[in-house]
């Protein structure tokens, strides 16, 4: 993650409607990240790592799972949200996609978002089991939901 998106996510916590900080998460530990990978048999993405290890769970616009999220989201982690959709999903056509990504976010209507192992941020609707590729990475993901491209899906 460079340094122009990391103060632009900065620059989001700070707004007026929020106190600064606090849609911010601790910081992910690397034991916490090895964990993770190995229960899910995931590795995860350098730049969910970066984001993870600064801002921890976070809501830029849609809530960021991690392991210790902001104060006003779930407490459930990146890894209990991951294998929760993995066992709802079972025998469905996108189960494949989602035992091979990570969930990392939950759009207002209940759909997963998830980094596939290719890396691509893609949106998977309960309803229909279509998939769409919302960004070709994470860090494309963040400067689109905190630019607002994207935020019809919250």
């Amino acid at each position: 993650m460079n340094e122009e998106l990391k103060n632009k996510i900065n620059n989001f916590l700070k707004t007026p409607f929020n106190d600064g900080g606090s849609l911010k998460g601790l910081p992910a530990t690397d034991e916490e990240i090895q964990d993770s990978e190995k229960e899910l048999n995931y590795k995860f993405s350098k730049d969910y790592i970066e984001f993870i290890k600064e801002f921890g769970g976070a809501y830029l616009g849609v809530n960021i799972f991690a392991f210790n999220n902001h104060s006003m989201m779930p407490k459930d982690t990146v890894t209990k949200v991951t294998k929760d959709y993995r066992r709802n999903y079972e025998g469905r056509t996108t189960h494949k996609l989602l035992s091979s990504s990570l969930v990392i976010a939950i759009d207002s209507s209940g759909n997963p978002i998830v980094i596939s192992s290719e890396g691509k941020v893609t949106i998977i609707y309960h309803d229909s089991d279509d998939t769409e590729v919302l960004a070709n990475d994470f860090n494309e993901f963040v400067e689109k939901i905190i630019s607002r491209e994207i935020s019809d899906l919250f």
